[in-house]
Formats: C-alpha cells, sequence, structure tokens
C-alpha cells in the first residue's frame, strides 16, 4: 500500500515534503531497476523491451516479490539526506570484494584497496601532495578548508564487505550503520564497490540519502546517468563503452578489421558490454560483426544459452577475432566450457585471435582457479586481455619509480599506519580473507617493500581524493552562498528601512519616526513592515540626525565586513580546478564540487565529463584520460619442463578516444599462439568457393573423352564401310559432320571443368570462357544444319525426280548459318569478351562462385539462340516431310524424336 501510494499520479504535489519523497520515489524507481535487470540496445530502451521485463515482473516468483517489496519498503523507511558535518568531518563507507560465496576473489586484492583507501584519506587530512598534483593543496586550501576523514574516530570511515551481491551492500547499509558516535548521522560519501552488482545496489542508497558515490572498478555503463536513477553516482575507473573502444583500439592498431565475433552472457554486464562494442566497432569501420548470447547454466545445445551453440555459429561465420564478453563473476564457469567447445569445432589455435575484456583481473583469476587441463591450455594460449591500469602498473622506463608506490613503501616507517588498518578491518581474524599488517616495525616496513599493491589500488585512492576534494569545494562554495544570504538580507533590510522611514517622517516627523526605528508597533513595523534595528543609511541619517544614536542594528556586524570582501573571497583562489569548461549541477553541491574537480592522481589524469558521439555523461570519467593495459596470456616451461601459462603487460594505450587517435607504448612482444610475434593473416576462415569437385570434374572428363571416342569411332567406321551400299545411302559427307560437330560439342566439356582450384589462372579461365560458346554452338549448327541438309538433298531427289543432287546444292542454308554465328560469335570475343569472374553469394560469410559473364551477354546468346532455333525448326520441318521414305535412305522418325528430346532437354535444362 505505501509502495502503491507513493506512485500514484500526483502524489509529489499533494505531499508536504515533496523532495523527500521524490528521493523516495527514485530510490523506488532504480530499485527496480536493480531487481529486474533491463537489457538494453545502444543506450536506448526500446517499448518492446519495457513491455518484456513488465511481463517478466508480472511472473515472478512470490518469493521474488516478496523480497524486492521488503527492501523497497525498507529502503523507503531509510530515505534521508545526509551531508558534510558542520565541524567539517565526512565519514566514509567503503565497499570492498573480500571475498565472493564464501571464497576469497583474489588473494589480498580487497585488503590492499583499504590500504589505499586509507593512505588517501591520510595524505587528504594532512594535505600531502606527494602522490596528486603537487599544486593542488594550496595556502588558501590549507589556511580555509576543514574538511577532513575521521579515519582514527570510532566508526568514521567504515569498510565492509560487498561478498559480490547487492544484497549484502542493502544489508549493510540499511541495518550496518551504528546508532551512535560520527555515522548516527549517515556517511558524507560512499566510496565503492569494485564490482557492478554490490555498485549499483551502493548507488541507489547514495541516492536516496543524496550524498555521493565514487566507483574505483565498476564498468556498469549504467551509473552516473540520471535516466537510470543513478544520480549521485560517478567513477574514477571507466565504463564498458570505454574499454571498448581500447578493445577496438587495439583490434585496429593490428590491422584486426572488418569481420569480428562477440560471445557475451545475458547478464547485465555480458549484454551491455556485448551491444556497447558492436555499436563502438560498427562506428569505426567492422562491416560484418557477429554476436552471441550465452546464458547460464552455459550447457548443452540450445540457441542463445549453451557456449557450444555459440562456438558453433562463430566457426560457421569462420570470424577469426574473437572478444569474449562475460561478467564478472562467470569465467571460472565459462572458460572450461569454451575451451571444450573451442577444441570441438576447431575455433582454437593459431589460425584465431581471442580477446578478453573487462576490468577484472581475469587471468590470474582463471589460473588460481585450480590446474588446467589440456583445453582450457590450449584456449588460453596466445590470448589478449585488455583493462584499466593503474599508473604504477606500467613499467618505469626511467628508473625512477612511481610516485603512489614510494607513498606505499613509506607507509612501512608508520606503525600507527598499520594498527589503523588492522582495526579498521572488516574480516575477522582467522576467516577467509583476512590479512594484517605486522605490528613490529621491522616487519611493518618488510610488508610494504615486499607486497605491492593490487590492481585498482590507484583508482580507490583518487576516490578518495576525489571526495575530499569535492568536499572542501562545497564547503567554500557553501560560505560563498551564506555570505551572499546575509548581504541580501542587509541590503533588503536597508531598502525596506529607507523606504519606511521616508514614509513615516513625511507623516509623523524625524524623531517620532527614529524612535519607531526600536518600536515593534511603530509605523515602521506595521506599515511597512520595517525590521526595528535595521542599520540607518547615510541618507537617513543626513535628514534626521538622531537615528545615528536611536537606531540599534540587530543584523550581526559581520555582515558588513563579510559584503565588503565578498568580491575578493569570489576571485581567491580555488581548491580545485576543471579544465573542461563545463558547469555541473547536479543538485548536489559534494558530488559539482567532485565532478569539477581535476589532479593527477595514482591513476593518471582525474577528471569528469565525457562528451562522446551518442551522448554527454557528466559523471563519466573521460576515456582518454586512463591508461589501458594489453596482457598476453602464452605458454612456458615451468617446474620439470612442465608447460605453464603465465601472463605479461606487453602494451599499453593512452588517449583513446571515438576518433581512435591513441598513443601505443610496447614494452615487449605480443606472442600468439603459434609463438610468433605476428596475428594470423586471415581475418576469418577461407569463404566457401563453391570449386568445382574432382568427382564431378572427372565425371564430366570421362562422358566427354567417351563422346569424342565414339565421334571418333563413327567417323572411322564411316570411312571404312564408305563403299557400302547402307552408308551411301546414308550420305557419309553428312555422317562425317554429324560426328564431328559432335566431338566439337563434347569439346565444350573441357573448357566448363577447370577453375582456380586446379591452378588455372584468370586469363586462361577468360579464354576458355569465350571457347566454350564457339564449341557448343558451332558443333550444334553442324550438326543440325548437316541433318537439313541430309534430309533436304533426299527430299529434293525424291520430289523432283532428279537423277543427281550435288552436295553443294544442298550446301547454302549449312553455309549461312555457319557464317551467321560465327560473325555473331566473333563480334561477342572481340566487342564483349566472355570472361571469368567471381561474385560472392553471402556477404556475412564470404561466399562466392566463379563463372563466365560478359556485360551484355544477352545482346549475343539472344542472335545465337535464334539462329539454333532456325536450325532445329529446319531440321524438324525437313524431318516431317520426309517421314515417308523408306529408312534406308532417310531417318526421320529417329531424328524427330531426337529433336523432340533435345527441345526437352533445353526446355527444363537451362533454366537449371
Amino acid at each position: 500500500c505505501i509502495v502503491k501510494s507513493l506512485t500514484t499520479p500526483g502524489t509529489r504535489t499533494q505531499t508536504k515534503h515533496s523532495a523527500d519523497v521524490t528521493y523516495k520515489l527514485n530510490i523506488y524507481a532504480t530499485l527496480n531497476n536493480f531487481l529486474w535487470p533491463t537489457r538494453f540496445e545502444g543506450n536506448m530502451l526500446s517499448p518492446a523491451r519495457v513491455r518484456h521485463y513488465k511481463r517478466r515482473l508480472y511472473y515472478q516468483s512470490k518469493p521474488q516479490k516478496i523480497l524486492s517489496l521488503f527492501l523497497k519498503i525498507a529502503l523507503l523507511s531509510q530515505s534521508q539526506t545526509y551531508s558534510i558535518g558542520d565541524d567539517g568531518f565526512c565519514p566514509l563507507v567503503a565497499f570492498l570484494p573480500f571475498t565472493y560465496n564464501g571464497e576469497e576473489i583474489r588473494t589480498g586484492m580487497a585488503f590492499s584497496h583499504m590500504i589505499a583507501a586509507l593512505m588517501a584519506a591520510e595524505d587528504f587530512n594532512a594535505r600531502h601532495s606527494t602522490v596528486i598534483s603537487p599544486t593542488i593543496f594550496s595556502k588558501a586550501y590549507d589556511r580555509e578548508c576543514t574538511v577532513t576523514f575521521p579515519i582514527n574516530e570510532p566508526d568514521g570511515f567504515i569498510v565492509a564487505n560487498t561478498e559480490g551481491t547487492g544484497n549484502n551492500v542493502a544489508a549493510s547499509l540499511l541495518t550496518g550503520l551504528p546508532e551512535n558516535g560520527l555515522m548516527r548521522n549517515g556517511p558524507c560519501a560512499i566510496v565503492g564497490g569494485y564490482f557492478n552488482l554490490p555498485t549499483l545496489t551502493a548507488s541507489q542508497f547514495a541516492t536516496g540519502w543524496d550524498i555521493p558515490l565514487i566507483s574505483h572498478g565498476s564498468d556498469d555503463i549504467r551509473l552516473g546517468r540520471e535516466h537510470f536513477g543513478h544520480t549521485r553516482a560517478t567513477r574514477t575507473s571507466v565504463d564498458l563503452s570505454s574499454i571498448s573502444s581500447a578493445v577496438i583500439a587495439h583490434l585496429k592498431h593490428i590491422d584486426r578489421t572488418e569481420f569480428l565475433g562477440i560471445i557475451y552472457s545475458s547478464v547485465e554486464d555480458g549484454t551491455s558490454y556485448a551491444e556497447t562494442l558492436k555499436t563502438i566497432a560498427k562506428t569505426a569501420g567492422f562491416n560484418h560483426v557477429q554476436s552471441v548470447k550465452v546464458q547460464y547454466p552455459y550447457t548443452g545445445f540450445k540457441p542463445d544459452r549453451s557456449v557450444r551453440h555459440a562456438m558453433s555459429v562463430i566457426k560457421k561465420k569462420d570470424y577469426r577475432t574473437i572478444v569474449v564478453a562475460i561478467t564478472h563473476y562467470e569465467w571460472v564457469k565459462v572458460i572450461p566450457l569454451l575451451a571444450d567447445a573451442a577444441e570441438e569445432f576447431g575455433t582454437n589455435g593459431e589460425d584465431y585471435v581471442w580477446m578478453l575484456a573487462g576490468s577484472v583481473d581475469l587471468d590470474q583469476w582463471i589460473m588460481a582457479s585450480g590446474p588446467l587441463n589440456t583445453n582450457v591450455t590450449k584456449f588460453l594460449k596466445g590470448v589478449g586481455i585488455i583493462r584499466p591500469i593503474d599508473r604504477f602498473s606500467i613499467p618505469t622506463v626511467d628508473g625512477k619509480e612511481d610516485p603512489f608506490l614510494q607513498s606505499w613503501r613509506r607507509r612501512g616507517d608508520n606503525s600507527s599506519f598499520g594498527e589503523l588498518v588492522n582495526r579498521i578491518n572488516p574480516i575477522i581474524e582467522g576467516s577467509i580473507g583476512y590479512y594484517n599488517i605486522p605490528t613490529n616495525s621491522s616487519l611493518s616496513r618488510k610488508y610494504f617493500e615486499t607486497v605491492l599493491p593490487e590492481p585498482g589500488a590507484g583508482f580507490i585512492y583518487d576516490a578518495v581524493m576525489a571526495i575530499g576534494l569535492g568536499a572542501c569545494s562545497a564547503q567554500k562554495r557553501g560560505q560563498q552562498q551564506l555570505k551572499q544570504r546575509k548581504r541580501k538580507i542587509k541590503s533588503d533590510c536597508e531598502d525596506s528601512c529607507s523606504r519606511a522611514f521616508y514614509y513615516c517622517e513625511q507623516k509623523v516627523g524625524c524623531t517620532q519616526c527614529a524612535e519607531g526605528l526600536q518600536d515593534q508597533n511603530s509605523l515602521l513595523t506595521t506599515e511597512r513592515g520595517c525590521i526595528p534595528g535595521c542599520i540607518p543609511t547615510e541618507s537617513m541619517v543626513a535628514t534626521c540626525p538622531t537615528l545615528s544614536d536611536n537606531a540599534i542594528p540587530i543584523v550581526s556586524s559581520n555582515v558588513e565586513e563579510d559584503s565588503d570582501n565578498a568580491d575578493k573571497e569570489e576571485n581567491s583562489t580555488k581548491y580545485s580546478s576543471n579544465d573542461s569548461d563545463q558547469d555541473f549541477d547536479t543538485g548536489n553541491m559534494h558530488l559539482n564540487g567532485i565532478l569539477s574537480t581535476t589532479f593527477f592522481g595514482a591513476s593518471g589524469k582525474v577528471i569528469f565529463g565525457e562528451k562522446t558521439g551518442f551522448v554527454f555523461n557528466i559523471r563519466n570519467r573521460p576515456r582518454d584520460s586512463i591508461t589501458y593495459g594489453l596482457y598476453n596470456v602464452y605458454e612456458h616451461l615451468g617446474g620439470e619442463e612442465a608447460a605453464e601459462l603465465s601472463f605479461h603487460l606487453t602494451d599499453i594505450v593512452q588517449n583513446v578516444s571515438i576518433d581512435y587517435n591513441e598513443i601505443w607504448t610496447s614494452f615487449e612482444s605480443f606472442i600468439y599462439y603459434d609463438g610468433t610475434t605476428s596475428p594470423p593473416v586471415l581475418l576469418r576462415g577461407p569463404p566457401e568457393q563453391n570449386y568445382l569437385s574432382s568427382s564431378v570434374r572427372a565425371g564430366g572428363l570421362s562422358l566427354m573423352a567417351f563422346s569424342i571416342f565414339l565421334s571418333a569411332a563413327s567417323m572411322v567406321f564411316v570411312f571404312l564401310y564408305r563403299n557400302s551400299n547402307t552408308i551411301k545411302a546414308s550420305q557419309p559427307i553428312f555422317l562425317y559432320c554429324l560426328a564431328f560437330g559432335s566431338a566439337l560439342m563434347s569439346c565444350g566439356i573441357f573448357t566448363l571443368s577447370f577453375d582456380e582450384s586446379h591452378g588455372w589462372n584468370e586469363l586462361a579461365l577468360s579464354h576458355a570462357c569465350m571457347s566454350t560458346p564457339w564449341l557448343l554452338v558451332l558443333g550444334f549448327i553442324i550438326i543440325y544444319s548437316g541433318l537439313f541438309s541430309k534430309l533436304w538433298r533426299i527430299n529434293k531427289i525424291l520430289q523432283y525426280s532428279q537423277k543427281k543432287v550435288e552436295v553443294k546444292h544442298v550446301a547454302g542454308p549449312f553455309a549461312a548459318l555457319t557464317l551467321s554465328v560465327v560473325v555473331v560469335l566473333t563480334c561477342w570475343t572481340i566487342l564483349d569478351h566472355y570472361s571469368w569472374v567471381r561474385k560472392e553469394t553471402n556477404i556475412e560469410t564470404g561466399e562466392t562462385y566463379g563463372r563466365c559473364a560478359s556485360k551484355n551477354t544477352l545482346a549475343y546468346t539472344t542472335p545465337i539462340g535464334l539462329l539454333m532455333s532456325i536450325s532445329v525448326i529446319m531440321t524438324f520441318f525437313m524431318s516431317w516431310k520426309t517421314k515417308d521414305i523408306v529408312s534406308k535412305f532417310s531417318e526421320s522418325s529417329w531424328i524427330f524424336y531426337t529433336i523432340f528430346l533435345h527441345v526437352q532437354i533445353y526446355i527444363f535444362g537451362a533454366p537449371i
């Protein structure tokens, strides 16, 4: 009922505390987004997707609905606004992933992040600029900013273990904050988490409490965007869009363009990453991008679910560059399945380039999960991993150690710092994920000398520092606004008193009006509303001198002093600067201060506000302010010469932008699967060329040889029995024509039996193409013209009772048809050569087929077809006229049926 009443139209305007209700509704909306995450393409949520997830909400199980309603009501009841205390104290809550499902995510990672956060808090409180920009702590900053992180006070700095889930974050924020001490009024800001789900949950509370949240590792593109409800969040890391740009930049750098395959999980991280990567890839010129979804439990062979099905789709496309986008917690499950599927479908090995991208240390996570089987080792060999990196992770060229590392090592000389870390550590001694700093000074020094900070430590250091700098900026702006309000009160009072005085002076005189300034019931008060005791203006004193004696100011005297110095203070030294020239107005002064902060920190240049080609995200760190590292996984010999995988930082890239004007720096060569430093040549597998198979070619040539053999044997037979009465009656000259024409047509099979797979180049194939119509058409014309002449000669002899009809008497049509065909074929050969071309039939797979073609084929085949039809019709007509002649002299019936069979073959065979 509470939720329903809050979402009723008009509730905001009818509620007394509309601002508080607005925060509650904001939390309600963002919790909806958290509990039923929305999939989206690019940055837009389509109406169809909205309807889909409404149906998904409707069909939720009863326990899910009860849990979600409980969280919403609990969060609504906790909705309030927190801020920096009047004493300048800024209590912090940090969410760090010490464990996940009872297991440690990475050895010492969260503990290292906690140390880095406390380092930043300590440096900020002492105004030390050894890590960040040296000029950021100016003299005016030291003198006037009173903001500090109460790390030495009870509950002044709380660290909570996210356990990798959002529910643990909600429990910590709803019930974990102490009821007394510095946290009784809540934190001034939240730092963390490192993974997406805890960060999004904490962001919903930050929105409801109206405090800033800065994540140091989340790459979810919804974070910090108001239309997704995360209005108080930002990050010192970058989002998926920026990481995608780095992936594309690397692929362009090694010339792996045009074809790209993506395998992604259906959970929010993978989906948004895949859609973002696909959009950026197409913008960068990748014309062919194939994305395939997988979903828990990833087994079987179901579309959009199983890894095996996804791999089969990639294999069908045979794109040789593949990017895997799986959410943080699923890699250990998916990698073995990917490896087995890649082995099954042959998508691993030296012909493929695999990229794993994300902000998590996937390499160590995978390799630390246990012994790797043969398929996993083969799959990961030569893989590239791209992620944002801290500045201290970059190898030094000049031998100068990174400032953050120097500050880290100096902590070993401070025993009180180790005690502070151990006290704030949320993990109980003896539990999984527990670490501590030795209290012994020598051991503490050794710890910080030997244990290096984990990836992400620099980002959380900058996050804490940005919170402090933003708080100082907010404090200064608040002081300026207070002074402006005081000046306005003084000015309004003077104007009101001046107007009331002149009105009163005209009515009752100067003296009585002067006395009335101190009288609550005087005319000045009742008729003009002047505040008794206002400071008289100079003009009033000049008119009525007694005012200077009778007026008693009730406005603080420091208003005048503040007013006199207001203009100077507005131009005084700023504590932070922003060179992006953006005016941030989020409705929260602290967040405005953070977003306006610019400094060079442990992770590089920290600045907020990025303008892309699609959206201006004022809370997003620009992609060109981050350094990205390319890690190479390759095989080497381990103990007892056993093959092991290791990873190395080979390249870094800076200035990644949507224009891809990045700067690459290489530290060592990237080693691919085959052990070389050169990527595979092919961007996709050799496409199907539809070459003529050897069996078809052999069958065709065999039939051609058999046909030529029969033709030759027939000619030999005719020659040997040329004096036989039967052969003489059949007219040997025309029998020779029939056999020769048949052999000529059979030779057309030879010119059609070759392509590039048999070593013929395009020129040879083009000559073969042009030879084919010559052989087929001339052979056809010779056969039918010979038959017509043979039958016509018999018909003339019997019809006209001529004693003798020579061959020359019936050779006219034969010569005319043959000459006509030769003329057309000659023109075709000279003017529009029939050439070999290979045409792409499938733009996605690159499938092609080769054929003979010319620009105006129809212009030549039409007259040729007409001439061939004339020869057939003439022969058909003559066979009909000679049907009654004895078969010894005319085989008209056989010829008639042969012509009929040929016509059927042409009618049904030509379209095929």
